[in-house]
């Protein structure tokens, strides 16, 4: 967040959101309805659209940052105190918009299928036990009793309670009807008006700035003497934001298709909408408009392995 040192005309601040995805959106849920702070959001694209609309929606802080190897040793902390607050998340969006936030507070399936999967899954388990974080070990007995459509070739799994998911395309959905209703918020589909004043971003009748634009900051553009430079040259942190793309596919949810989300290595399995999505490929620096029919194919076979029904 860039504070502009610029007052409004009111005393009642002003904040700037540029980025109209679902950290935004959610930014400007958050100060307009509990905080009562009015909110400009600019995107030069459709809000709600993008990575918002497009991934599976897990919330996985155990498979995914509890014996992550490399990750920030506080990874962790971030990701379980942030899925703790999505149950009243969800129920606010809900009783705003008067729609259906998309949350689902089953618990994850984490299967292994082979000695390096189970390894992950035990690390995993330690971290979770030694943090007295509730978790249940699971023999493939037990995976096959709670999901029967998975391969037989599963060797154990956990039962994570803290991992579960989203729609996060309802989440969109009832963000944007909550804040396109509320007075306090205003959408603006340009690029927004960054200026440079003695070494310091403002914007013109704004408290404050939050760029919200994950690996499109370097994008955002902040003139200076009647140049137009990247925001990053004002806090060169936001240039350590990657890119990375991703890859995935949905099929029709047959009979015996998996009920929660399964995760396996690499691999996922994700209900959604009488659909499961299968995922995902991770690309660093790249940016994919379209799927690729190879990489689609060969995460189809995988997730036939992981589930032949």
């Amino acid at each position: 967040m860039f504070k502009t040192g610029l007052r409004t005309s009111s005393a009642q601040p002003r904040v700037a959101i540029i980025g109209g995805g679902i950290i935004g959106l959610s930014i400007a849920f958050e100060l307009a309805f509990r905080r009562g702070v009015r909110v400009t959001l600019f995107d030069t694209r459709e809000c709600g659209r993008g990575a918002s609309w497009a991934a599976a929606g897990m919330i996985a802080p155990a498979f995914e940052a509890a014996a992550e190897a490399g990750v920030h040793p506080r990874l962790f902390d971030l990701c379980l105190e942030s899925a703790q607050l999505w149950p009243r998340f969800s129920a606010d969006i809900e009783s705003v918009s008067g729609l259906p936030s998309g949350f689902e507070p089953a618990p994850a399936l984490a299967v292994a299928t082979d000695a390096g999967e189970a390894a992950h899954l035990q690390a995993i388990g330690e971290v979770l036990a030694a943090r007295g974080v509730a978790y249940k070990a699971l023999g493939a007995e037990d995976v096959c009793r709670l999901e029967p459509a998975l391969s037989r070739e599963v060797l154990s799994g956990l039962e994570l309670e803290t991992d579960t998911r989203v729609d996060n395309r309802r989440t969109v959905t009832a963000l944007l009807t909550a804040l396109t209703a509320n007075p306090r918020v205003t959408f603006v589909n340009t690029p927004a008006p960054l200026k440079s004043r003695g070494g310091r971003v403002v914007l013109e009748g704004h408290d404050a700035i939050v760029a919200a634009a994950g690996w499109e900051t370097a994008v955002i553009k902040v003139e200076e003497q009647g140049g137009l430079y990247s925001l990053v040259n004002w806090d060169t942190a936001l240039d350590d934001i990657d890119c990375h793309a991703g890859q995935m596919l949905s099929v029709a949810a047959g009979a015996g298709a998996p009920r929660r989300v399964v995760r396996a290595g690499h691999v996922y399995l994700v209900p959604r909408g009488g659909q499961v999505v299968i995922g995902a490929t991770m690309e660093p620096d790249r940016v994919i408009d379209e799927p690729e029919a190879d990489v689609i194919e060969a995460l189809r076979a995988e997730g036939i392995k992981l589930c032949p029904a």
